[in-house]
């Protein structure tokens, strides 16, 4: 269910090739930003550390 979320409604992520390996977690499939949160076509005072604020009158994307 994630996977189809992930793939058919949220945009600006991108799946990983290959699983990778993380030392606490060990191997794992996911997605990564297509865009890094900070760059100069999104500076880190627009991006919130790449965390968009949600307030109770916004709808979900999902």
């Amino acid at each position: 269910e994630i996977n189809e979320i992930m793939n058919q409604c949220i945009s600006g992520w991108r799946y990983f090739p290959n699983p990778r390996m993380f030392s606490e977690y060990g191997r794992q499939k996911g997605w990564e930003r297509e865009n890094p949160a900070t760059d100069l076509c999104n500076p880190s005072e627009k991006a919130m550390d790449g965390f968009v604020e949600v307030t109770e009158q916004m709808e979900l994307p999902f």
